[in-house]
């Protein structure tokens, strides 16, 4: 799925073994289809990558099924946290995308629990950032310390992975494994606050310092102890509204969360700055 630039539609293109397009079709944000310019096979997944019922036209995105034509889901979100949430958008328990399909996606059908890194500043020695861990309504924040662009293949693509809760035998603590990272293996988030500390991982801590960052087993031990709590709330939002066993246990078991790798670009200009020294003080 690839979004053009300046638009405001959704492109799906698929093409067959020789690299010749099969299916070309422009969704709407909402899901429906706008326009068709290639239509010699028809793909069950369609909007967002998601399998449509022929059937009934709907949409299943894992958790439940959606209908484009009402821009809503057919059923409750069970994972709504039990707790207040200071967004009026997550109490519409059928809505899609908090209503704002232009800037949010909705992978799952869920709520779910995504850890967004955005690079920002990137020194010959190491690369920094920022982390926005987002559970609910609760935003958490801090820094990110990754290997610099020129340290043998450097930080991992900046892309959207899966990460699973991992107990590190050889550290004694519980970090975050990033699934299927391509040309990686063993992509921790975990704890560490200088470059030599990366290993080609990411590290995190809540304060920026001259050579790295700082407060690292704080900045873990809460977002550890933050996704836990509200993974417990949400179970406990699961059992209150009926999700049956079979997929409560899977919720339970699977434990994963959604972690969104980006790049803040560097300016087009070189930064420049003087410093002024008043001798008559």
């Amino acid at each position: 799925m690839s979004r053009p630039h300046g638009s405001d539609r959704w492109r799906r293109i698929l093409t067959d073994n020789l690299g010749a397009v099969a299916y070309a079709a422009a969704h709407e944000p909402y899901g429906g289809i706008q326009k068709t310019w290639v239509s010699s096979y028809d793909p069950s997944l369609k909007f967002s990558g998601k399998e449509r019922d022929a059937e009934s036209d709907l949409d299943y995105s894992g958790a439940r099924y959606y209908d484009k034509s009402l821009y809503r889901f057919l059923s409750t979100d069970q994972l709504i946290p039990i707790r207040t949430c200071s967004d009026p958008q997550k109490w519409n328990l059928y809505g899609y995308c908090r209503s704002n399909p232009e800037n949010y996606v909705d992978l799952y059908g869920r709520q779910a629990i995504r850890l967004e890194i955005i690079r920002n500043n990137y020194a010959m020695e190491a690369t920094f950032g920022i982390y926005k861990l987002t559970l609910g309504d609760r935003v958490i924040y801090g820094y990110t310390l990754e290997p610099s662009l020129v340290e043998g293949k450097g930080p991992i693509a900046a892309d959207e992975y899966d990460a699973l809760p991992y107990w590190w035998p050889e550290k004694g603590y519980q970090v975050y494994w990033l699934q299927d990272v391509p040309g990686f293996e063993g992509i921790l988030v975990h704890r560490g606050s200088e470059p030599g500390d990366t290993k080609g991982c990411i590290l995190i801590g809540k304060k920026r310092t001259s050579t790295g960052i700082s407060d690292s087993k704080k900045a873990l031990d809460e977002m550890v102890s933050e996704i836990a709590e509200f993974s417990a709330d949400a179970i406990a939002g699961c059992i209150a509204n009926g999700l049956n066993d079979l997929d409560l246990m899977s919720y339970i078991c699977s434990g994963r969360i959604r972690v969104h790798i980006s790049y803040s670009p560097l300016p087009d200009y070189e930064i420049t700055w003087t410093v002024v020294v008043n001798e008559d003080i």
